[in-house]
């Protein structure tokens, strides 16, 4: 499991964390080494290869986007 982004709300310091399998990507956020919300997204290698050319943006800063976004609810 990887740290990919630390953050800070309402006092409470969270972090994304990223979790790689065989052909799979999942993405969290936690707080104090445990789950912060019930929420993961994930997403498999090949289909993010095909988001990046198809939309242009890489699929793993989506998740982590979303990720935060549930956390501080924008």
């Amino acid at each position: 499991m990887e740290i990919l982004e630390s953050f800070e709300f309402k006092n409470k310091i969270y972090e994304i964390r990223m979790i790689v399998t065989n052909h799979r990507v999942t993405v969290r956020a936690y707080h104090q080494d445990k789950e912060a919300n019930r929420f993961s997204y994930s997403i498999d290698k090949e289909t993010s290869k095909d988001f990046i050319q198809t939309h242009g943006r890489d699929a793993l800063k989506e998740l982590i986007q979303q990720a935060k976004s549930d956390i501080i609810g924008i």
